[in-house]
């Protein structure tokens, strides 16, 4: 009887791998077919694209694949062809993206900085020299956070920027964009309405250059176009007195320049660091299958004047000069606190 059911189960096992197969690469169909389609029908290059070329070329790899996590390493190859260099694919296990980005090396950050970035540094918002505000705003991607998480995350960082403003007079703003790698971008900038207040923060243009899309703060809830993104309950009246200065950095990138760009137009407001990475473009998160999402650069991001630039430019540069043990130390830092004075005694 034993040895019945072990041929009975050899007999089932290439049947079953058999299935199993079947299934891994009608999964990989499934998911290719909708990254081609959600490209063509949203990639900001998309016109100067021959898709069936990289169809015929992507598929028969992709669905040679054992599974449709190691397919997922072709979706690379399709960003890299299409010149994609700020589309990502996220599954489950990991996330893949384009390869014709710039590699950062260590060799392009000081010594204080990485010391500071294996500290994985989360959102701060404390006290300078008893009188200036500093913000560190670090990436956030927020991948899988509801409307409700997204709102509380925002409302969070505001509630600690208003709690300072309160108990202090604050007589500069500092924030420090030089850990934000990207992420989210819209609890970033509700997060920052007390120091933006009902504002234009950035437009989005089509590749000839043409306005597609407004977003802006209102009332502390940011509108991309119509539709609320993020939505903070503001305590008190924004304040657009205070001069800001924004430090940027060679990690700063995406959303970290989203957020350095929406000051632009803002008064008093100076620009320090480094130049940022060099991710203007605005990407839409799509949902695909099997818990696989994509973003998918659709459009370029440019300032509250429809301005855009590929980077961020500091109008003061300081290269690899960074101290987060001691900011009174860090010239970034001593050149935002000379920018307040000088406001301060006009």
């Amino acid at each position: 009887m034993r040895n019945a059911i072990t041929l009975l189960l050899l007999l089932l096992f290439p049947l079953l791998l058999s299935a199993q197969n079947q299934q891994s690469k009608d999964s990989i169909q499934k998911v290719f077919d909708l990254v081609f389609e959600k490209l063509e029908a949203d990639y900001l290059h998309r016109k100067e694209i021959d898709w069936e070329i990289w169809k015929q070329k992507i598929y028969p790899k992709a669905l040679a694949s054992p599974s449709l996590d190691s397919a997922l390493h072709f979706s690379s190859m399709i960003f890299d062809s299409i010149a994609c260099n700020h589309c990502m694919i996220f599954s489950p296990e990991s996330y893949f993206s384009s390869s014709l980005n710039q590699a950062l090396e260590q060799e392009d950050f000081s010594s204080n900085f990485l010391l500071k970035y294996e500290q994985e540094p989360g959102f701060e918002a404390k006290l300078i020299q008893e009188e200036f505000g500093y913000i560190l705003i670090p990436g956030m991607l927020l991948l899988d956070a509801d409307q409700d998480s997204l709102n509380r995350v925002a409302q969070h960082m505001y509630d600690k920027i208003l709690s300072l403003s309160k108990a202090h007079e604050i007589k500069g703003w500092v924030i420090d964009l030089r850990f934000n790698i990207g992420g989210n971008l819209y609890p970033m900038l509700a997060a920052l309405y007390h120091l933006l207040g009902d504002a234009v923060v950035y437009t989005e243009l089509d590749d000839e250059s043409q306005l597609t899309l407004v977003n802006q703060l209102d009332q502390g809830a940011i509108y991309c176009g119509e539709k609320m993104e993020v939505k903070i309950t503001p305590t008190a009246q924004a304040d657009l007195k205070t001069p800001v200065a924004l430090i940027s950095g060679r990690m700063t990138a995406s959303a970290g320049e989203g957020v350095a760009m929406a000051f632009k137009g803002r008064e008093k407001c100076i620009f320090l660091g480094e130049e940022s990475y060099g991710l203007l473009t605005g990407n839409g998160m799509y949902e695909l299958a099997f818990d696989v999402k994509m973003a998918m650069t659709t459009c370029y991001l440019a300032d509250r004047n429809h301005v855009y630039r590929k980077s961020i430019i500091p109008d003061v540069s300081y290269i690899k000069q960074d101290n987060f043990e001691d900011p009174m130390r860090d010239p970034n830092i001593i050149k935002a606190v000379e920018f307040f004075n000088s406001h301060r005694k006009k």
